[in-house]
This record gives structure tokens, sequence and C-alpha cells, in this order.
């Protein structure tokens, strides 16, 4: 599933939809997605905000270039999301500068990030890069995705074994990272992934990242879910997930311990997570406002975000 994460901004939840999927899926299901405030594609290489939320360069406390240096708001389009080009520029070292690799195939794209996906390929993998602009997807072995059923939907076909997956993700270069995802191993520039853009979403809303809940479930989650106050997990759809909430608390509403889990399972699972962060989140802000009493008003509103 998409992360789903709340900050509390405006003395209301803020939510930001945090996925791992390319573009192409994203534009797909935003009919059917609920309205947030920004989404992050691409496992968080490409943030998307509204018109109400995009960050107005104030300096690095919000990851933006110093004022000055950074592009006006985009302008309106009849989709209510422009993106922040500054966030992306930030993996163009690795990735590349869009205006040179925008509409080019991955094949020919220049950056780290393309030279390792032409090395892989070389080297007999099948590396996916249809629809994503700063990472790519690489399909675990037939035998892993047949028996673990794997949601890539296809092995690489090449004999290639989880061994050697995992050595070909540790000879990645240092300004490169991995995640698993939907049965996959997603690659992307260091700079990107989940956690980060969780961090730089919460910093550009002005929110401590302990103030924000993230509703989550799959591998590549984990690192976000470990950096927020609060996580509420849908579904353990991977064992790494199962082991984390073992280590760390948290079980079948329970209020103790860092995950929150219900033994539900589907829409009924989601609905009831989304139940829980809301209490979690007006308990957040009940406890925030009760910090400010006596103190001076501030002169920017209460803010905090949730994260999905």
């Amino acid at each position: 599933m998409e992360g789903l994460a709340s900050i509390r901004c405006d003395k209301e939840c803020a939510v930001v939809i945090v996925t791992g999927a390319r573009m192409t899926t994203l534009c797909r299901r935003l009919p059917f997605l609920p309205a947030c405030d920004a989404v992050a594609a691409e496992g968080g290489g490409r943030l998307f905000w509204t018109s109400r939320t995009f960050p107005k360069a104030e300096g690095a406390e919000a990851g933006l270039p110093p004022p000055g240096s950074s592009s006006p708001v985009p302008p309106p389009t009849l989709c209510d999301l422009r993106e922040d080009m500054a966030w992306r520029m930030r993996h163009a070292a690795a990735a590349g500068p869009p205006s040179a690799n925008e509409g080019v195939p991955p094949r020919e794209r220049e950056g780290v990030l393309w030279d390792a996906f032409r090395r892989l390929e070389a080297e007999g993998w099948a590396p996916d890069a249809s629809g994503y602009s700063t990472s790519f997807r690489l399909p675990l072995p037939k035998v892993d995705a047949e028996e673990g059923g794997g949601k890539c939907g296809r092995g690489n076909g090449s004999g290639k074994t989880e061994r050697d997956l995992d050595l070909a993700l540790r000879s990645l270069p240092p300004c490169l990272s991995s995640s698993r995802n939907l049965g996959c191993a997603d690659v992307f520039p260091s700079t990107s992934g989940k956690e980060a853009v969780g961090r730089h979403a919460a910093a550009a809303l002005g929110v401590p990242l302990s103030d924000c809940a993230f509703l989550c479930d799959d591998d590549n989650d984990l690192p976000l879910a470990a950096a927020v106050g609060r996580a509420f997990v849908v579904g353990a759809t991977h064992p790494n997930v199962a082991r984390a909430i073992a280590a760390e608390g948290g079980t079948k509403g329970e209020k103790e311990g860092h995950f929150w889990t219900t033994g539900l399972e589907g829409t009924l699972a989601a609905d009831a997570a989304v139940k829980a962060a809301g209490a979690h989140l007006r308990e957040v802000l009940s406890r925030r406002r009760g910090e400010d009493e006596g103190n001076v008003a501030a002169e920017q509103p209460e803010r905090a975000p949730a994260f999905a």
C-alpha cells in the first residue's frame, strides 16, 4: 500500500502520501486516492504539493535553496499538484538532471543511477525503469517470486539467486541506496527514499517527526516508520515488518510500543488503522496545546503531519 503520513498542520491533520509506485501508476491512481496535502512517488524521488502547501523557500530548515535561488511556485494545472523541483534537484547528482533525462530511454540517461542500470542489465538482470525518473526496480529471482508470492509480477528469468541479488545491491556505489518493495528491489539515490522525503515534508511544514504518524505495511516503510512518533501497521507484508513490530512492541491496538497493529485484514484493517491514527494525532494536538498554555502565542499556527 502507499504509506500514509499524518502531520499536525494549522491545528488539523495534513496528509502526505508516500508511495514507491512509478509516476505512470500514481497518475492512474490519483482519482481514487484520498485528498492530501502532498504526494511523493518513486519511493520519495519526486514530491508534489498542493497550491495551499507548496513550500515558499524559507531557507535550509525547509529543505530548500536559499531565498532568491529557488523557482517560483509553478502555475496551477487541472490537478492541484505541483512538483517540488528543488527537492528533485537534490537527486540530480545521482539520477541526472531532469532537463537532460526527461523523455530519454534509461539506457541513454545521464547519472550514476543509470550507469548502475546499464551495468546490471549487462550482467544479465532485467532492471525496470518504465515510468520512473529517479529510480528503477530490480525483479527478484523467479523462484522467489513464485514461492514468496512476490507482487513484482515476474522473475528475472536468468537463473540468478537471492544471494546474487544481495551481492548486486551491495555492489551499488555509495550515492545509491536500495529497499525491498512488493517483492522487488528498488534502487534510488541515497538522497531519496521514504524517510528522506518524510523528513523533508515535515520540515517544510514546520513539524517535528515525533508529532507525525505513519500508516504502512512493507519493508521500504520501516526507516520512516522508525522516525515518526507512532507507526500504524495495516498489515505486515514483509518479514522485516513483523520483526520490527516484535522488537519495538505494539500489538493489536495496544497503546504501548512504537507500532500499532490490528488482527483485521483488508479494508477493515485500513479503516481501523486510520481511526487509531486519528485518535493518536488528537492526543498529540491536545498535549501540544497543553504545553503551549501560558506561553506567548506563536507567530505561526500549530502544525503537525501524518504520512501514509
